[in-house]
């Protein structure tokens, strides 16, 4: 930390305050499930956000983030501004307000940021980003008693109306609370969180194929919006409402019908996998994660966009199948997909 600790005096002329450290989320399983009200398996992980911060006598937050421009937040404005969707500056407000309008304390405060998060990989640099911006709130004017789940829904908000991109909660769960975690968003405002000791002997690697999933907004909203026609067709809002032989009673697995069956799926692989983390049993929480990549390609056509294989995640779990024995690996995409990296299960 010296290093961002004698880059922050040298742009704020001050000694910091302290440091905050944040890492991203790898998703095990659970791919596009969350937003259903799902089942999700999902994990912190150590490619890390730090920041050096320090209180300061203004209305101001002031950030400066190695790699992109100053930014500067009037604690006076935090109305949303179209002209700032898809900012990172409109993730701060967004943050900012929500804590605000939940009765927290607020304050200026001056900000260096270091990213190692490659931003489009799939590990969530930008919930990382929202919920690092909350926590540090929570540490300089509250005590440090924000609760970890208010600061992932203020990510969410922030992500949602100031950011204006449809997202679930999944992200920003997974990098507020530590290590893996099993997640049951059947009541989405209050979702069930159970953090399980993870013993098994699996590396986690994770490899950046030289695609990027940033603005692909439009394709990761079709999914979400396929599984809402099906749902609205059996008189529901959302899919884990839908009772599920009903619904391959009524199945002629067309497009939606693929994705809702992906859904219905992945939930009780999700289930598989705690279970295998329960019990210590490395090959069927591997074979758990090769069935929901198989159903990523087949029934959510998510594991690259369609006529570019090259620099795809579906051309890098290819390649790490072909030089590995299959039984010792398991490969899938980390996020909403068709661009970005995957995640490679390796027994040690």
């Amino acid at each position: 930390m010296k290093k961002i600790g004698n880059l922050f005096k040298e742009l704020f002329s001050k000694e910091p305050y302290g440091y905050c450290v944040l890492g991203g989320r790898f998703e095990i399983l659970g791919n596009h499930t969350d937003h259903n009200h799902g089942l999700c398996l999902s994990s912190s992980c150590d490619i890390l956000i730090k920041s050096a911060v320090s209180k300061n006598d203004t209305q101001f937050i002031n950030v400066h983030s190695k790699g992109y421009d100053y930014i500067q937040i009037d604690l006076n404005d935090l109305t949303i501004n179209q002209n700032e969707y898809y900012t990172t500056k409109s993730l701060i407000k967004g943050v900012i307000y929500y804590l605000k309008n939940n009765n927290y304390k607020i304050g200026g405060f001056d900000m260096l940021c270091i990213s190692d998060i490659t931003p489009g990989s799939g590990v969530s640099s930008s919930a990382a980003f929202e919920v690092m911006i909350g926590k540090i709130v929570s540490c300089l004017f509250n005590q440090d008693k924000i609760p970890a789940l208010t600061l992932a829904k203020a990510g969410q908000y922030a992500e949602n109306k100031y950011f204006n991109k449809s997202c679930g909660l999944l992200d920003q769960i997974s990098v507020a609370f530590n290590g893996v975690k099993f997640i049951d968003f059947k009541d989405v405002e209050n979702p069930t969180i159970e953090e399980l000791e993870f013993d098994l002997p699996i590396d986690f690697v994770l490899i950046n194929p030289g695609s990027s999933h940033e603005n692909l907004s439009k394709l990761y909203k079709s999914i979400p919006d396929a599984m809402k026609r099906v749902a609205n067709r059996f008189q529901q809002n959302y899919l884990r409402d839908v009772d599920y032989i009903q619904f391959c009673e009524n199945s002629d697995l067309n497009c939606d019908d693929l994705i809702a069956k992906h859904f219905f799926k992945e939930n009780k692989r999700v289930l598989k996998g705690v279970q295998a983390i329960k019990n210590n049993d490395v090959d069927a929480l591997l074979e758990a994660i090769r069935s929901s990549n198989l159903s990523n390609r087949i029934n959510l056509n998510n594991t690259m966009i369609d006529g570019h294989y090259e620099h795809s995640p579906q051309e890098a779990i290819d390649y790490a199948f072909s030089i590995t024995n299959e039984k010792d690996i398991a490969c899938k995409i980390n996020g909403g997909g068709f661009a970005g990296t995957i995640i490679c299960f390796i027994k040690k």
